[in-house]
């Protein structure tokens, strides 16, 4: 996996670094991943895709975007999991879209954000990680990296990044 705290500042990532700078929705896939097309017959293999969800930065966007994915490469069915950082109190109301053979499912946990996600990651492998980032907010932000540029490091499946602005 890629380098993480003071390596990490030391040694920036080029990648990381296009994504925050161009501002634009990035496909990272991480080095021995599983990806989401099968090596030998070329078949996408998109159906399980999580979408953390939280109230900053709002989370329409990825949800759109992973269910635009999902239909633009021809899947017919595809399950996706709203996964949030907190009670079904706090969280944020977003537009499920109805489709034949799609499935939502909304899971909540407790505990830091990075660490449930990586979590849930590793006990149901999605074929995605579908997730909005807002770029560094701070010192900690630049040292450590950000939610998104954390679980990009740690995930053994695709991620797609997509930027607030």
């Amino acid at each position: 996996h890629q380098h993480g705290g003071l390596p990490r500042w030391l040694k920036r990532e080029v990648a990381e670094r296009v994504a925050l700078a161009t501002k634009m929705m990035s496909l990272f896939i991480p080095p021995f991943s599983r990806g989401f097309v099968d090596r030998t017959t070329g078949q996408v293999l998109l159906k399980r895709i999580l979408i953390p969800v939280t109230q900053n930065p709002y989370p329409q966007p990825a949800v759109d975007s992973a269910c635009w994915l999902n239909h633009a490469l021809g899947c017919l069915e595809g399950n996706f999991t709203l996964l949030h950082i907190g009670t079904h109190h706090d969280m944020p109301f977003v537009n499920q879209p109805l489709r034949t053979g799609w499935v939502w499912d909304t899971q909540y946990r407790d505990g830091e954000v990075v660490e449930q996600i990586l979590r849930w990651e590793q006990e149901n492998t999605p074929r995605l990680i579908c997730m909005m980032t807002r770029g560094h907010d701070d010192l900690l932000d630049e040292i450590r990296g950000n939610h998104t540029e954390r679980v990009i490091r740690k995930v053994r499946c695709p991620v797609l990044a997509i930027p607030t602005s």
